[in-house]
């Protein structure tokens, strides 16, 4: 049972279809969706582990080329996953969703038919940029709708669960891909991505459709612009958190083959050990999120997890052999690993909070954003002002993971006083 501050937060109103008591895999809507979303992450897992080895080596890309366009790509989805979020409010979100999985697959098949330079590149992967940022939020209040306020952060957690399997299973399908770098095996990947988001788009054209809650909104005295600070304030610090997804996929291999004793194999084996623990432990991790006070407990340990690992990591440099290295390289990860899973489900949460029921995805879009500027903004920071400034840049890394999730938890608990005096929806469990 919900402790009383689930019935608070912005979350869509149950669908008729949708029992409270019942088990999630007992529902066939919310097995229909974790099914789409593995075939929608299989597809993406493809492009996202070969592309760039074939964009470079039959394109005739450069690795900053393809940097560059990710991020003009990156810059256009900014706007708009607002746009496209108000566009789910007005139509729902799963018709919505349903148009952005036909828009991925043919942006896929536009890569095989049109893609023979920078520019080509450039425009089809702002398209898919712009498709793969925006279907983020809509896919948070799809799962919303259908987890209803019991379970909407039980079901967020079994969809990153899956996301994290999808991703692994088309890593594995690429790499059998890469064993023959040809135009041939380029288009059947891409053409295996493009229907894997056909067939979710498929599996999801049934799911009901959720309408917005007929409830009292928390009282907000500085209206619907203050709102929007409020949710950019949080945004802002909700990126800063996330960065952890930049050390794992970028800072963290770099930093073993240039300043560690460490095997440089030893970075697919740490990337291996956070996806087992992502896996077997997100969902229940999330359980200690499913309130206000729950989310700020979780952020206050996501931030002294994060720069835990920070400090461990940055120290795997000092010592001169291997095993030592390793040890607190491993040591690392898997604090990362558990401050990134304390640290989603609380986001959910707070995001919940925040958002007004009648425009919930634009609400998420846009708390979305702090994260879409570390995808950015974080690379190139973590390169040059984390690694170029070694032990010393780690050190202000952790504080800065210390501070944000701090004051993230401390704006939190003063978002649950301040909806605290809100009377729950007749209805709602209490």
């Amino acid at each position: 049972m919900s402790d009383g501050q689930e019935g608070l937060s912005g979350g869509i109103g149950l669908a008729p279809t949708v029992k409270v008591s019942g088990g999630l895999w007992a529902d066939p809507s919310c097995r229909r969706f974790l099914l789409a979303t593995l075939i929608d992450w299989l597809g993406t897992g493809l492009l996202l582990t070969a592309g760039p080895v074939f964009l470079i080596r039959l394109v005739g890309l450069s690795a900053g080329q393809i940097g560059s366009a990710l991020t003009c790509g990156a810059l256009f989805g900014l706007g708009a996953s607002i746009v496209i979020g108000a566009l789910a409010d007005r139509l729902s979100p799963r018709r919505v969703l349903i148009g952005l999985y036909l828009w991925r697959a043919l942006m896929f098949f536009s890569y095989a038919l049109f893609v023979r330079g920078f520019w080509s590149f450039l425009i089809v992967i702002t398209l898919v940029q712009i498709a793969e940022l925006s279907a983020s939020p809509v896919t948070q209040a799809l799962a919303t709708g259908l987890g209803g306020v019991e379970r909407r952060i039980q079901l967020l957690a079994y969809y990153r669960t899956v996301v994290n399997i999808g991703i692994s299973m088309g890593g594995f399908a690429a790499a059998a891909a890469l064993s023959d770098i040809s135009w041939r095996s380029f288009v059947a990947l891409l053409g295996t991505g493009g229907i894997a988001f056909l067939t979710a788009a498929w599996l999801i054209r049934t799911l009901p459709v959720q309408a917005p809650p007929s409830r009292p909104e928390p009282p907000d005295r500085t209206g619907r612009k203050g709102l929007s600070l409020r949710i950019l304030g949080f945004a802002l610090l909700d990126g800063i958190l996330a960065l952890y997804l930049v050390i794992l996929n970028l800072a963290l291999p770099v930093w073993i083959a240039d300043h560690t004793h460490a095997p440089v194999q030893a970075a697919s084996l740490l990337y291996a050990v956070n996806t087992i623990l992502c896996v077997g432990l997100q969902v229940l991790m999330s359980r200690f999120a499913t309130s206000l006070p729950g989310a700020t407990r979780s952020l206050v340990g996501a931030g002294l997890l994060l720069a835990l690992a920070c400090v461990l990591i940055g120290w795997a440099g000092l010592p001169t052999s291997r095993a030592p290295s390793l040890t607190m390289l491993t040591l690392g990860v898997i604090a990362l690993t558990f401050g990134e899973m304390l640290h989603s489900p609380a986001s959910w949460r707070v995001s919940h909070a925040l958002a007004p029921g009648n425009a919930q995805t634009r609400s998420f879009a846009t708390f979305n954003l702090g994260r879409i500027l570390g995808r950015v903004a974080g690379p190139m920071a973590v390169t040059y002002l984390v690694i170029g400034q070694e032990r010393p840049g780690w050190i202000a890394l952790a504080g800065g993971f210390l501070v944000a999730g701090l004051a993230m938890a401390a704006a939190t608990a003063r978002l649950a006083r301040r909806q605290s005096g809100v009377a729950l929806p007749e209805g709602l469990p209490t």
